[in-house]
């Protein structure tokens, strides 16, 4: 709830916070997308001021709506909204339509991480376009580096200073980080992509691949696609590692075409 001032003695705004209120709820929506009544019972707004706010968003390119359902979703706009975005927000845009294109293809949905500290951050995800999706509110979730596909894709691809300085961190908190990080590293180098089989005993249920985003020598991204371990066989991982990386040249070459000489 508002109060009618800040702790700095300024007199809030209500309408913003109503307004974050209904982004925040469509962002922990099942499967993304929300009615005005679903937005109306979790917010406790009125259906009017839903309505109102929704339009507006829209109106500002937020906010997507479906004229046939009435189901109302964030664009990937709202990424740029990040605090963490400055590094990575060109690339989402180089990246999202094909990763549109990829969960069309494939059904499972598609992701862009980028490293921050010790943890691989989602930027950009279609969970909410994939009807294989098991997850909501992808983008701002935090992955581990050794247990993850997007993580190993990562370190095995990122220049060898960053790796030790990784590794260096990492180790405070896990003796074997090393002994782990060699294994991933080498696994990954010859595979050519990053994979989990269930390993993240958070989602033992969920399997991963994920190749690297490279730009003027420099790791910038990984693109990964989750999917459920039971459902995808060695021979489809092939496949799918097959599109990634050709998803990971095409962001490549456009990057080069468009003259982004730098992603920092």
């Amino acid at each position: 709830m508002c109060s009618d001032t800040t702790k700095t003695g300024y007199r809030s705004s209500k309408s913003l916070v109503k307004g974050l209120d209904i982004v925040r709820a469509l962002n922990q929506s099942p499967n993304g997308a929300s009615s005005i009544k679903y937005l109306s019972d979790t917010t406790g707004l009125h259906r009017t001021t839903v309505k109102r706010i929704l339009e507006t968003l829209i109106d500002e390119g937020y906010i997507k709506a479906d004229r046939v359902t009435n189901y109302y979703r964030l664009t990937h706009k709202v990424l740029s909204l990040s605090y963490g975005f400055r590094d990575s927000v060109r690339v989402v845009d180089i990246a999202w339509p094909k990763m549109m294109a990829f969960t069309k293809e494939f059904v499972w949905p598609c992701s862009l991480l980028t490293l921050e500290g010790l943890e691989m951050v989602t930027r950009a995800s279609t969970h909410a376009y994939s009807v294989f999706s098991f997850h909501t509110g992808m983008p701002g979730r935090k992955l581990p580096i050794l247990d993850t596909a997007a993580g190993k894709a990562y370190i095995s691809y990122c220049s060898e200073a960053e790796r030790e300085t990784l590794l260096s961190l990492l180790i405070k908190s896990d003796g074997n980080a090393v002994k782990k990080a060699e294994q991933v590293v080498n696994q990954t180098q010859e595979l050519g992509y990053g994979v989990n089989r269930g390993e993240w005993e958070k989602e033992p249920r969920f399997g991963g691949i994920s190749v690297p985003v490279i730009v003027n020598d420099s790791i910038v991204a990984c693109i990964n696609a989750i999917f459920l371990n039971h459902a995808v066989s060695d021979e489809d991982i092939g496949k799918i590692a097959g599109r990634l990386n050709a998803l990971s040249r095409d962001i490549r070459e456009e990057a080069s075409l468009s003259g982004c000489d730098d992603f920092s």
